[in-house]
């Protein structure tokens, strides 16, 4: 029986922050805001959830747009069968999703600032410094996707089912700065329904006058039988699609820790100063903030109410403990720092994109662009947030400073500020490496080894003050594993040995220089 359309529901469960599609409508607001619609309502626009996963399936099946009617179904460009049509509404359709709960999960400031590679100072005059609104992780929201399998056929439908099992298994980026640890979606509870060409269902479906949950019901009640994504998988099992003999997409993901306080020799403390701008409402959570000895606990709070420079932290959802955090925006530009100074070092060309002209290009040889991307390049490397584990619970501290006036020994002017700062805690991320074939990863892996290797020895800076003694933790390595795009689950990497070690193994496995 020829076929209607195809409805997908599922949820879409950040696994970090995320931020899109906004503009700034008042001037006291944030650089970069989260969409609303028309009541206020936060808002994942369809446009972004379809650009998302056209994005997915071209890791599985790598096409050319302007050749394979698959893609030109998916795409809009041309009606099926037609070469000198004009563009037609795309056979996957999506709609605007609103998270569920928003009430208790509330929107949150994130600071970015640009550095200038050279000398460490914010790149300002490139207008690198903003702040971003951003939905904590955990959010959830509702996913629609209707299948025009009238029109599409089951090319286009096996090669959604196939997206969505990307998506199933952690692989899911969306929104903006996905690089820098925002728009790590899962996709969780996918029901999906067929509707046969039939009158009756033709009538019903689409009718905007019902909401879409009291639609699927009369739809459900109607005898139609929800599948689950296994199920639609394997009835499209057979369907061959053009490209399918190309080569997918491979990942590489790669986990670390980091974790301050007493250096593992006794010798020394590592804190982190995890940069929250002052305006922000990111104040550390008082309940982990140490009280020096003989001061009543009730006045410390009072005074540090207010920190000159505050640590970055999150709730989550509303009335949630507040936890310090590490954005990945902080963790990528430090790696990108160490590769870059590291290949100069080795002779290498590298420009810095914060200090070239916007429109100039990268050298063909310059190992940071290839990886971390350029003004108008793709990166390779997808860095996430680093989270604060439950457990020990991080212990902060409000450090007092000040300039000294060399003449008199005493404070220079107003030069008198405080900063707080992690003293103990641990706190765990992950960055995806990603590539067309295994040749490229594993090249892209050789370029990034040292900036990992220098990490792994404690000798890339993380936060804020790294010249006041901050931030200089080893990221110690914990998990390595691997996924070929349409291929399923991850699969852990057996290291055997030290997982930087294994990880230059591979990187040398392919010619590399690690």
């Amino acid at each position: 029986m020829t076929r209607y359309r195809t409805l997908v529901r599922a949820t879409l469960v950040q696994q970090s922050a995320w931020t899109g599609g906004g503009t700034q409508g008042d001037p006291s607001a944030q650089d970069r805001t989260i969409a609303r619609d028309g009541m206020g309502r936060l808002t994942m626009t369809g446009s972004s959830l379809a650009g998302a996963l056209v994005a997915t399936a071209a890791r599985i099946i790598p096409l050319a747009w302007d050749k394979d009617p698959v893609w030109q179904m998916v795409s809009g460009k041309r009606s099926p069968g037609r070469e000198n049509t004009d563009y037609r509404q795309s056979v996957w359709r999506f709609h605007a999703s609103h998270p569920e709960d928003v009430a208790a999960r509330m929107p949150e400031s994130r600071d970015g600032v640009g550095v200038r590679q050279k000398t460490g100072a914010t790149a300002l005059e490139r207008g690198a410094k903003f702040d971003t609104e951003v939905l904590p992780q955990g959010a959830r929201w509702p996913l629609f996707l209707e299948i025009d399998t009238e029109t599409g056929g089951n090319e286009p439908l096996a090669l959604a089912l196939r997206a969505l099992d990307e998506w199933r298994h952690g692989r899911c980026w969306l929104g903006a700065s996905a690089a820098r640890g925002l728009g790590r979606m899962k996709l969780e509870n996918i029901e999906i329904v067929h509707l046969p060409l039939q009158a009756a269902y033709v009538s019903l479906w689409p009718d905007a006058t019902i909401d879409k949950a009291e639609l699927w019901k009369k739809l459900v009640g109607s005898g139609l039988a929800v599948v689950s994504l296994d199920q639609a998988l394997a009835e499209t099992a057979e369907v061959q699609l053009a490209g399918e003999k190309e080569e997918p997409w491979e990942y590489l993901e790669m986990g670390f820790q980091l974790e301050a306080g007493m250096q593992a020799d006794g010798y020394g403390w590592n804190s982190l100063s995890t940069g929250g701008g002052p305006w922000l409402t990111f104040n550390p959570p008082m309940e982990s903030l140490m009280v020096p000895p003989g001061m009543d606990p009730e006045k410390w709070k009072y005074f540090a109410a207010a920190q000159d420079h505050p640590v970055l932290v999150t709730a989550g959802g509303r009335g949630a403990r507040r936890a310090p955090m590490i954005a990945g925006s902080s963790l990528r530009g430090t790696l990108r720092h160490a590769v870059s100074r590291l290949a100069r070092i080795g002779g290498e060309h590298v420009d810095d994109p914060l200090a070239v002209a916007t429109d100039q290009k990268p050298a063909p040889s310059d190992p940071a662009a290839a990886v971390f991307g350029w003004l108008d390049q793709d990166t390779a490397l997808l860095v996430g947030d680093a989270s604060s584990k439950s457990a020990p619970t991080p212990q902060l501290a409000l450090l007092m400073m000040h300039a000294e006036d060399e003449f008199a020994a005493g404070v220079h002017a107003s030069s008198l500020h405080n900063r707080t700062c992690v003293m103990s805690g641990a706190f765990e991320f992950s960055m995806v490496l990603e590539a067309p074939n295994e040749a490229v990863l594993r090249e892209h892996l050789a370029r990034l080894l040292p900036g990992i290797q220098a990490a792994a020895s404690g000798q890339v800076p993380v936060g804020g003050a790294a010249w006041r003694g901050h931030g200089w933790i080893p990221w110690k390595p914990v998990f390595i594993r691997r996924a070929t795009a349409g291929k399923g689950c991850w699969t852990e990497v057996e290291t055997g040995t030290a997982p930087v070690d294994k990880l230059r193994n591979m990187a040398l496995a392919n010619g590399g220089q690690g």
